[in-house]
């Protein structure tokens, strides 16, 4: 019983990590995304 209830809570962390990793790695993307369209954005006006 105990066995189980420790597996069970190894789960939810585990879990929980791979959210966490799963999020912060869509962060990143997004904030590259950001920072190149942005410096795409800072190219065009400096053509104008």
């Amino acid at each position: 019983m105990a066995v189980s209830v420790v597996n069970h809570i190894n789960g939810k962390i585990s879990a929980a990590e791979e959210v966490f990793l799963t999020s912060e790695s869509v962060y990143k993307i997004i904030n590259e995304a950001v920072s190149v369209r942005l410096s795409a954005e800072q190219k065009e006006e400096g053509l104008h």
